[in-house]
């Protein structure tokens, strides 16, 4: 179940994801952490689907994410008022993206703060142009308003606070890391061995990161990845872009190519009317768990 529009979701791909996760160790045994939690598509599906996981530590360095999936977790109620109140405008759209563009936005305590902000990302991805958010030149429909799907044609109130209850019962089962989503750097995630971990990390590609999200990556952020992943004890498994780069920073790694298709919704066969389609390498990167673990990587399979 998707939770709210957001770019580079991984809903082609989630199955081989879950796999490979599920491979890596027992989910009853690990604390589950997810650096790049974005839209939690992967999370919310081991957390919806696997009642053995019982430890998450989540976290995203965009404010915005921090924020609403904290409030999920805290403030259901608080956060159902502000989606059952709301009505999409386009002047809402650029407020919200401008409050959410502040560069010196901080993670704030109050809860009427996490609150807020936690709606405004949610409701600015839900209104926005392919979901991209502050990333976005509009909201769906365009300034004027003129398209056929006008900015309130994914707003769904009462469908998006059932998700919210679903997800906050979920969430409320398990332990949770600081009971939220936390606003940390990658690495504090990786490096902290408090306990035994499986990780999973879906950081911005390295090709078009940058246009997609608005916390995004350099190259050195990339390479301080790769670094602190080579040196970890935890399990991991890590999405990427398919690039010369990617493939050199990770030669030491385990490099499995995922073939995707993908849709071009401006594009269809002139025949048939149907949309035509391309496809795309993505890379699955992973640590050898039997070197972690003592046990063979296919030796668990659900």
């Amino acid at each position: 179940m998707s939770f709210f529009r957001y770019p580079g979701g991984k809903s082609k791909l989630k199955h081989e994801i879950i796999n490979s996760l599920k491979n890596k160790s027992h989910l009853d045994s690990v604390q589950y952490r997810e650096p790049f939690f974005g839209g939690g598509s992967i999370g919310v599906m081991l957390l919806l689907d696997n009642p053995l996981l019982n430890r998450m530590w989540i976290n995203d360095k965009d404010i915005g994410i921090s924020c609403l999936w904290t409030a999920l977790i805290r403030y259901p109620e608080d956060l159902k008022e502000k989606v059952l109140s709301f009505t999409p405008t386009v002047d809402q759209f650029y407020e919200m993206k401008v409050k959410l563009s502040d560069v010196t936005l901080k993670m704030p305590r109050q809860r009427k703060k996490i609150v807020d902000i936690g709606f405004h990302k949610l409701a600015i991805h839900q209104i926005s142009y392919s979901g991209l958010g502050t990333k976005s030149g509009g909201p769906l429909g365009g300034v004027d308003q003129k398209s056929d799907y006008k900015i309130d044609c994914r707003w769904s109130p009462a469908y998006i606070c059932k998700k919210i209850d679903k997800l906050h019962g979920r969430f409320s089962s398990v332990y949770v890391h600081e009971n939220g989503c936390t606003n940390y750097d990658f690495t504090d995630l990786i490096k902290d061995d408090s306990c035994d971990s499986l990780i999973y990390l879906d950081p911005p590609y390295y090709v078009k990161g940058n246009e997609l999200y608005q916390c995004g990556f350099t190259n050195d952020d990339h390479v301080r990845l790769s670094e602190a992943l080579k040196e970890t004890k935890h399990r991991w498994v890590l999405s990427y872009d398919d690039c010369p780069e990617i493939r050199d920073m990770y030669s030491w790694a385990n490099i499995d190519e995922l073939c995707v298709n993908y849709s071009i919704t401006a594009l269809k066969d002139k025949d048939t009317g149907e949309r035509l389609s391309t496809k795309k390498i993505e890379l699955l990167i992973h640590s050898n768990s039997s070197d972690k673990s003592g046990d063979n990587i296919l030796s668990w399979i659900q």
